[in-house]
């Protein structure tokens, strides 16, 4: 009976060996990090108030994307996480990862829940070449930033941790109304809006082979479309009122100061600006609507405060909220295009 025992005993040690040998075998994949907090950093350079964009309204979230291509710019493998601030980390482990060459994009935009609208639409991502970023027809302002990430992968069948920080596509356009209750007239008539005109605006961008992004622009001679707008001057209480706009990089663009009355004839005001939009930075346009003058320039942290070290400095102004939070992008080139 006792060698019946050891017996069993022996028999029993050899199937657990067996059992945990079996499971020695390690899967190696790749390990992807998407840290959207880069973003932050950047647009705080352009708050008037601490916080204005690097925290997201209570109703939005940060959806993150994450597109893995093989070598033939084909998509793979794909995943989404949606979060409520800058400061998190998407994590992800590659499941349909085999040896070979890859390329991964990681790219962010702000859904708004209660309205259940996205400010972006991500089409053609089957095929990294052609994939394309178009405005989804809101322009939400700072709600309109959008940030990627590109890196190629060598995966050779040991793990790896792969880091992606995402960066700005475009830039944060600060605009700024000073002395808006100033009572200037047009043909005898009181002026009743201001806005800040271009003649270049671009609503989508396309993604080459190679990670690189194509902004496709849309010209005119004229100043044909609105980057922002003050109108419903009697409700406003503050004398002095910003707001801010998002714009993709674009070369030679015109901008000026225009006021309307309610005839809708309109005079310019301040002066006329031809400049860069570059990805990464920052800008800002102001008119003082008392003394007709404007500026136009790069936020740099000498310039971060509204007027700071400007010859024409008033109070700090109040963010402009009144306004639509939302304009048709068709409306805008419709509508609204300004003749």
């Amino acid at each position: 009976m006792k060698k019946i025992y050891i017996m069993t005993l022996a028999m029993f040690g050899l199937l657990l060996s067996s059992c945990e040998n079996d499971d020695i075998m390690i899967s190696s994949t790749i390990n992807f990090t998407v840290d959207p907090s880069n973003l932050a950093s950047t647009l705080a350079e352009a708050e008037v108030n601490p916080g204005e964009l690097e925290v997201l309204d209570s109703d939005c979230r940060l959806v993150v994307d994450l597109l893995i291509y093989n070598d033939n710019g084909e998509l793979v493998e794909s995943a989404t996480e949606k979060f409520s601030n800058y400061d998190v980390r998407m994590k992800y482990a590659a499941k349909k990862v085999t040896e070979g060459n890859y390329s991964v994009l990681a790219i962010s935009h702000i859904e708004n829940l209660s309205d259940k609208i996205s400010y972006w639409e991500i089409k053609n991502t089957q095929k990294l070449e052609g994939l394309q970023v178009v405005d989804a027809g809101y322009i939400g302002g700072e709600n309109n930033i959008f940030g990627m990430a590109f890196q190629n992968v060598t995966f050779g069948g040991a793990s790896q941790d792969i880091q992606l920080n995402l960066t700005p596509v475009g830039s944060i356009l600060r605009v700024e109304f000073y002395n808006v209750h100033f009572g200037w007239t047009i043909a005898d008539n009181p002026v009743t809006s201001y806005e800040l005109v271009t003649n270049k605006v671009s609503d989508s961008f396309m993604f080459s082979r190679t990670g690189q992004t194509n902004v496709q622009a849309d010209s005119r001679d004229d100043y044909n479309w609105r980057l922002c707008l003050l109108d419903d001057l009697d409700d406003h209480t503050y004398d002095n009122i910003y707001a801010y706009e998002y714009v993709l990089p674009m070369n030679n663009v015109r901008v000026v100061f225009r006021g309307y009355n309610d005839d809708g004839q309109h005079d310019e005001f301040g002066s006329q600006y031809t400049y860069n939009f570059q990805s990464g930075n920052n800008y800002y346009a102001a008119l003082d609507i008392a003394s007709d003058e404007s500026e136009f320039g790069k936020i740099t942290p000498s310039s971060a405060s509204p007027r700071k070290g400007r010859q024409v400095r008033v109070n700090q102004p109040r963010r402009l909220r009144s306004l639509p939070t939302y304009y048709s992008l068709k409306d805008l080139k419709e509508a609204a295009h300004l003749k």
